[in-house]
């Protein structure tokens, strides 16, 4: 017999919860301004994205947003594991944040490498998924968990907090989530390219 989506994932919700009484549940972290759920406004891209932190049955923390599906994948609505925010851009060697951006310089003439900042997606550009959590992962369980919540919830009523000073905001984001530990600085999407540099994070790096 067929199931539909929210049959099929009412069912991986049980099974997730017959594993959470044998481990332990996912839980949210919260932090001084907020519960462990949180929304932010990035006017450079004009989007709004919601935020949960978790800690997972193992103890494991992360950070997730809920994908708009605007960079593709198919994954719309998916609750994604990310590292922060860094440059979007790779910054090359010895350079910093408020060195010319070459790479966005076409929208702005004295653009910086600090002003375009990224969402370090844990698995961006990775085979066989694009930024969404392999099937079967704990990045995968947890976002199911985050969906079951939400719907629990009647949706999320989040204040909106618009970033308007990356290096500023940003920072102190990161350093948040680096300190809960739900910042993996070994995820690939912030690997170091030979030619081009590296992705610096904002509050957790000064020179590339």
């Amino acid at each position: 017999m067929m199931r539909d989506r929210r049959q099929l994932r009412l069912l991986i919700l049980e099974q997730l919860d017959d594993l959470a009484s044998q481990e332990g549940d996912f839980s949210l972290v919260p932090g001084a301004t907020h519960k462990g759920a949180f929304r932010i406004h990035t006017p450079q891209d004009n989007a709004i994205r919601d935020i949960v932190v978790l800690r997972h049955p193992n103890g494991d923390v992360q950070a997730y947003f809920q994908s708009s599906g605007r960079s593709g994948g198919g994954y719309a609505g998916s609750w994604v594991p990310f590292e922060g925010w860094s440059t979007s851009s790779r910054v090359p060697k010895g350079l910093t944040f408020s060195d010319p951006d070459p790479e966005h310089a076409w929208k702005e003439e004295d653009i910086t490498y600090g002003d375009h900042a990224l969402m370090a997606k844990t698995y961006w550009n990775q085979p066989g998924g694009g930024s969404k959590s392999p099937t079967g992962s704990d990045h995968e369980k947890a976002s199911f968990w985050i969906e079951g919540w939400v719907d629990e919830l009647g949706g999320l009523s989040l204040p909106e907090t618009t970033i308007s000073d990356n290096i500023g905001q940003l920072s102190r984001i990161n350093r948040w989530l680096w300190r809960v530990g739900a910042i993996d600085r070994s995820a690939p999407v912030l690997n170091v390219s030979t030619s081009r540099g590296r992705r610096l994070q904002f509050g957790l790096d000064e020179v590339s």
